[in-house]
């Protein structure tokens, strides 16, 4: 079994990737992301009145009110008058690239652990047939997205030519046991294996429901033979 700690190459190549190519589109898509910022025609006024108020850094509302005074008269006319929106106010000081750049790089390397460590949690799942055969599927993750070890399953048994189907399981590694279903497999095994049953883990052990009792009230949808 994989585990999070042989993966610190691949999490941090992919990370670096990340950083060099987002960086690089940042440089040349210019025309995508400059639109989003303008500039005051009367900018000195502007830092003038500010710096004559509130200078900290922070983010700051215009007009600023409370919740009970959405309806206060004047709140109403400083809204009719404008200008609102929203102004983010940083340090004094010149823009430090090594600050923004580092915090960047921190971000895709957490994004890379958090996908990696979505990698190393791989799922099992089996269904048994009204014959009694069985047949197993694995999760196969990858970063753009996948099918659950439960679709899995159920994509095997139809390929063999098993339509009618008792009961499902799906199983954890790293001794995490039975896990339950999610939603959308939910809602699958309801419209295409409405009396399947789903074992399930429950403080006394695992227990097989209904599928149907897991998904009260759900959309049925019918699917083609």
């Amino acid at each position: 079994m994989v585990s999070l700690a042989q993966l610190w190459m691949p999490i941090l190549l992919s990370a670096v990737l990340v950083f060099i190519a987002s960086s690089i589109l940042h440089m040349i898509l210019k025309f995508w992301h400059m639109p989003d910022y303008g500039g005051f025609s009367n900018e000195d006024e502007v830092g003038d009145a500010i710096r004559k108020g509130t200078t900290s850094a922070g983010m700051y509302q215009i007009p600023y009110c409370k919740p009970e005074q959405m309806k206060d008269p004047a709140t109403v006319e400083k809204f009719k008058r404008g200008p609102i929106g929203t102004l983010y106010l940083r340090a004094p000081g010149p823009i430090n690239m090594g600050s923004f750049l580092g915090q960047w790089f921190a971000f895709c390397l957490v994004v890379s652990l958090l996908a990696a460590l979505l990698g190393v949690h791989t799922m099992g799942a089996a269904v048994r047939g009204v014959d009694g055969r069985m047949y197993a599927g694995i999760n196969l993750y990858h970063f753009t997205g996948g099918p659950c070890a439960e679709l899995v399953a159920l994509g095997r048994a139809r390929a063999e030519g098993a339509r009618e189907l008792t009961t499902i399981v799906a199983v954890g590694n790293e001794g995490r046991g039975v896990v339950a279903p999610c939603g959308r497999d939910r809602q699958i095994l309801v419209d295409y294996h409405p009396t399947i049953r789903v074992i399930l883990p429950t403080p006394d052990g695992p227990a097989s429901v209904l599928v149907t009792d897991l998904l009260p009230g759900a959309y049925r949808w019918t699917p083609n033979p």
